[in-house]
Protein backbone atom coordinates (compact mmCIF):
# COMPACT_ATOMS: atom_id res chain seq x y z
CA UNK A 1 0.00 0.00 0.00
CA UNK A 2 2.86 2.79 -0.57
CA UNK A 3 5.30 3.99 1.64
CA UNK A 4 2.84 5.96 4.09
CA UNK A 5 3.93 4.17 6.95
CA UNK A 6 7.84 3.44 6.25
CA UNK A 7 9.99 5.02 7.28
CA UNK A 8 12.68 5.53 4.71
CA UNK A 9 14.01 8.31 3.86
CA UNK A 10 12.19 10.35 1.23
CA UNK A 11 15.57 12.41 0.12
CA UNK A 12 17.68 15.11 1.72
CA UNK A 13 16.03 18.33 3.25
CA UNK A 14 15.84 21.41 0.61
CA UNK A 15 18.73 23.83 0.87
CA UNK A 16 18.27 27.23 -0.15
CA UNK A 17 20.64 30.08 0.80
CA UNK A 18 20.05 32.33 3.28
CA UNK A 19 20.97 35.58 0.80
CA UNK A 20 17.65 34.43 -1.46
CA UNK A 21 15.55 34.26 1.71
CA UNK A 22 16.83 37.70 2.79
CA UNK A 23 16.37 39.18 -0.81
CA UNK A 24 12.53 37.85 -1.13
CA UNK A 25 11.59 38.83 2.24
CA UNK A 26 12.94 42.32 2.01
CA UNK A 27 11.35 42.20 -1.27
CA UNK A 28 8.02 40.90 -0.26
CA UNK A 29 8.28 43.83 2.68
CA UNK A 30 8.90 46.79 0.72
CA UNK A 31 6.19 45.68 -2.05
CA UNK A 32 3.35 45.56 0.67
CA UNK A 33 4.90 48.85 2.34
CA UNK A 34 4.60 50.45 -0.57
CA UNK A 35 1.17 49.17 -1.30
CA UNK A 36 -0.46 50.05 2.18
CA UNK A 37 1.07 53.76 1.74
CA UNK A 38 -0.91 53.55 -1.76
CA UNK A 39 -4.28 52.62 -0.15
CA UNK A 40 -3.44 54.88 2.50
CA UNK A 41 -3.12 57.99 0.67
CA UNK A 42 -5.97 56.86 -1.98
CA UNK A 43 -8.54 55.62 0.57
CA UNK A 44 -7.98 56.93 3.91
CA UNK A 45 -11.21 55.44 5.11
CA UNK A 46 -11.60 52.54 3.19
CA UNK A 47 -11.31 48.83 4.43
CA UNK A 48 -7.64 48.48 4.04
CA UNK A 49 -6.75 51.36 6.28
CA UNK A 50 -9.04 50.55 8.12
CA UNK A 51 -8.16 46.96 9.29
CA UNK A 52 -4.38 48.55 9.38
CA UNK A 53 -5.03 50.83 12.48
CA UNK A 54 -6.90 47.98 13.83
CA UNK A 55 -3.68 46.39 13.87
CA UNK A 56 -1.65 49.04 15.17
CA UNK A 57 -3.99 49.55 17.76
CA UNK A 58 -4.65 45.98 18.86
CA UNK A 59 -0.71 45.63 18.57
CA UNK A 60 -0.13 48.95 20.48
CA UNK A 61 -2.60 47.99 23.37
CA UNK A 62 -0.73 44.39 23.85
CA UNK A 63 2.64 45.81 23.79
CA UNK A 64 1.20 48.04 26.80
CA UNK A 65 -0.15 44.78 28.81
CA UNK A 66 2.77 43.10 28.39
CA UNK A 67 5.62 46.07 28.91
CA UNK A 68 3.06 46.89 32.64
CA UNK A 69 2.86 43.21 33.26
CA UNK A 70 6.59 42.55 32.97
CA UNK A 71 7.33 45.71 34.85
CA UNK A 72 4.53 44.59 37.82
CA UNK A 73 2.65 47.83 36.78
CA UNK A 74 -0.65 45.77 37.88
CA UNK A 75 -2.60 49.05 38.44
CA UNK A 76 -1.91 50.40 34.77
CA UNK A 77 -3.72 47.50 32.70
CA UNK A 78 -7.33 48.27 33.38
CA UNK A 79 -6.30 51.92 31.88
CA UNK A 80 -4.73 49.76 28.72
CA UNK A 81 -7.62 47.35 28.56
CA UNK A 82 -10.16 49.63 28.96
CA UNK A 83 -8.72 52.84 27.16
CA UNK A 84 -11.36 55.72 26.35
CA UNK A 85 -10.62 57.93 23.46
CA UNK A 86 -10.95 61.31 25.16
CA UNK A 87 -10.91 63.98 23.17
CA UNK A 88 -9.16 67.51 24.61
CA UNK A 89 -12.16 69.73 24.05
CA UNK A 90 -11.32 73.24 24.78
CA UNK A 91 -13.73 75.78 26.67
CA UNK A 92 -15.61 78.34 24.27
CA UNK A 93 -12.67 81.06 26.58
CA UNK A 94 -9.61 78.67 25.23
CA UNK A 95 -10.73 78.60 21.97
CA UNK A 96 -11.75 82.56 21.51
CA UNK A 97 -7.82 82.99 23.05
CA UNK A 98 -6.05 80.47 20.50
CA UNK A 99 -4.28 82.50 17.84
CA UNK A 100 -3.03 80.66 14.05
CA UNK A 101 0.44 81.07 13.67
CA UNK A 102 1.02 83.70 10.89
CA UNK A 103 0.39 82.90 7.70
CA UNK A 104 -2.15 80.42 8.62
CA UNK A 105 -5.08 82.10 8.30
CA UNK A 106 -4.27 83.05 4.48
CA UNK A 107 -3.01 79.65 3.66
CA UNK A 108 -6.55 78.14 4.38
CA UNK A 109 -8.44 81.24 2.66
CA UNK A 110 -6.66 79.80 -0.87
CA UNK A 111 -7.07 76.53 0.01
CA UNK A 112 -10.61 77.44 0.57
CA UNK A 113 -11.29 79.02 -2.95
CA UNK A 114 -8.98 76.53 -4.80
CA UNK A 115 -11.49 74.14 -3.49
CA UNK A 116 -14.56 75.77 -4.57
CA UNK A 117 -12.72 76.84 -7.96
CA UNK A 118 -12.65 72.71 -8.05
CA UNK A 119 -16.29 72.09 -6.67
CA UNK A 120 -17.27 74.82 -9.21
CA UNK A 121 -15.89 73.69 -12.49
CA UNK A 122 -16.84 69.75 -11.23
CA UNK A 123 -20.36 71.23 -11.00
CA UNK A 124 -20.38 72.80 -15.00
CA UNK A 125 -18.70 69.84 -16.25
CA UNK A 126 -21.43 67.56 -14.69
CA UNK A 127 -24.15 69.94 -15.80
CA UNK A 128 -22.92 70.45 -19.30
CA UNK A 129 -23.02 66.91 -19.39
CA UNK A 130 -26.28 66.74 -18.30
CA UNK A 131 -27.62 69.34 -20.71
CA UNK A 132 -25.55 67.16 -24.30
CA UNK A 133 -27.36 63.78 -22.69
CA UNK A 134 -30.60 65.94 -22.79
CA UNK A 135 -29.78 67.35 -26.36
CA UNK A 136 -29.03 63.78 -27.52
CA UNK A 137 -32.08 62.43 -26.43
CA UNK A 138 -34.24 65.11 -28.01
CA UNK A 139 -32.27 64.72 -31.36
CA UNK A 140 -32.64 60.84 -31.44
CA UNK A 141 -36.26 61.23 -30.82
CA UNK A 142 -37.02 63.94 -33.28
CA UNK A 143 -35.34 61.43 -35.57
CA UNK A 144 -37.11 58.83 -34.98
CA UNK A 145 -40.43 60.83 -35.30
CA UNK A 146 -38.91 62.05 -38.78
CA UNK A 147 -38.50 58.52 -40.14
CA UNK A 148 -42.12 57.69 -39.27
Amino acid sequence: YGSWGSSSNHGDPLHVPIAWVILINLSIFCISTLITAHQFEHYPEGNFANFCRLCINALDCIFKLIYNLYHCRLNEIPTVVCAEDVDDEYTEQELQSMKLRPGIGKALEIEHHKSMRKTTLQIKAMKAAKTKQKAKTIDSSSKTSALR
